[in-house]
């Protein structure tokens, strides 16, 4: 008799330039999807269907196949950004009366926590014997990128026998800080490199009435209705009519729901029979389609926030616990 496949089983991906062991931990269910996550930038590098439609197992995230590749990735497709996942502009904010200086590192502002944030640090990792569940954790120090308070950041991943993917985001801080972690994930749902006729064959629904304008990936004015805009994503809508360039990059505002996830988003590849659905507790949703990158669903803070106080605010105080969910359910029609 064939053995079960372990719920958890953990190896060795490579080292990092210093030597430093970086291990890959795939999750299994027992309809057999898969997903794996990296210990370097807690980056989720693979999900797959139980089966595809000739038996086949696919990975439906685009990014580099190695490790190697991952550490040079400018994009860091699949990895946990943070601490600030987005841009602050001119690299500050004022955190009550007191002014923070973070560490520029995108012409002058502060991007995705900068070049030391969550991305490119090692996480520590434990995992639960008897389920698929990860436990990612890493401890960043009071000043890192200029960043206040020591932060304790948690991802937990749990692969559930309905075919989810539940990610649970959350962190603490010793002082009053601010937080707004987010996976980069980029889909291709067809497996194959993601050329511009591949990701044109893709159709995206976003439950979005709203479109927060930007330059240079910061607002330039309040969220506008999405109506009678190519930003309306309402209903399907083929990726290959909304792609006048190899370029769509848009920041959509969601209701935000803080209860439990909401269904924001729906991602179809109609030649394979793939199709993802992205549940979020997050009030916006940044989507990318680039040919050779893949289509990025990210949700996530509105970019910018800790400069704008009528966005929903990213303050974390100590003794409070900073915490957001992510689903996403992987169907194979």
């Amino acid at each position: 008799m064939t053995p079960p496949h372990p719920p958890v089983r953990t190896e060795l991906a490579g080292h990092l330039p210093d030597g430093q062991p970086v291990h890959r931990h795939v999750l299994r269910n027992a309809a057999g999807m898969q997903a794996s996550i990296l210990e370097y930038g807690a980056i989720m590098e693979w999900l797959s269907p139980p089966h595809g439609r000739g038996g086949e197992r696919v990975n439906v995230l685009a990014g580099p196949d190695s490790l190697e590749g991952r550490l040079q990735d400018p994009l860091h497709c699949g990895a946990l950004l943070g601490r600030f996942a987005g841009r602050i502009a001119q690299a500050g904010f004022l955190l009550g009366n007191t002014p923070v200086r973070l560490l520029p590192s995108a012409g002058g502002h502060h991007d995705d926590g900068g070049p030391a944030g969550l991305h490119s640090v090692l996480w520590t990792a434990r995992h639960e014997q008897t389920v698929p569940v990860l436990v990612l954790s890493h401890v960043s120090p009071d000043g890192a990128s200029g960043y206040p308070g020591s932060l304790v950041a948690q991802a937990r991943y749990q692969l559930t026998n309905d075919n989810l993917l539940v990610v649970d985001m959350m962190a603490t801080s010793t002082a009053a800080t601010i937080c707004n972690l987010a996976q980069h994930c980029c889909f291709n749902l067809a497996g194959s490199p993601p050329s511009r006729e591949i990701l044109a064959e893709h159709e995206l629904e976003v439950l979005a009435c709203f479109v927060l304008p930007e330059e240079d990936g910061l607002p330039v004015a309040p969220p506008r209705l999405v109506h009678g805009t190519s930003a309306d994503l309402r209903m399907p809508t083929r990726l290959g009519d909304r792609l006048p360039d190899d370029v769509m990059d848009l920041l959509l505002v969601l209701p935000g729901c803080i209860e439990a996830p909401d269904l924001v988003a729906r991602l179809r590849h109609p030649p394979s029979g793939r199709e993802l659905e992205l549940y979020t507790t997050r009030p916006g949703l940044r989507v990318r389609v680039q040919s050779g990158v893949g289509i990025t669903l990210m949700d996530l803070h509105l970019p910018d926030s800790p400069n704008r106080p009528l966005f929903p605010s990213v303050v974390l105080s100590p003794g409070k616990l900073y915490r957001h969910t992510t689903v996403y359910r992987l169907l194979q029609r």
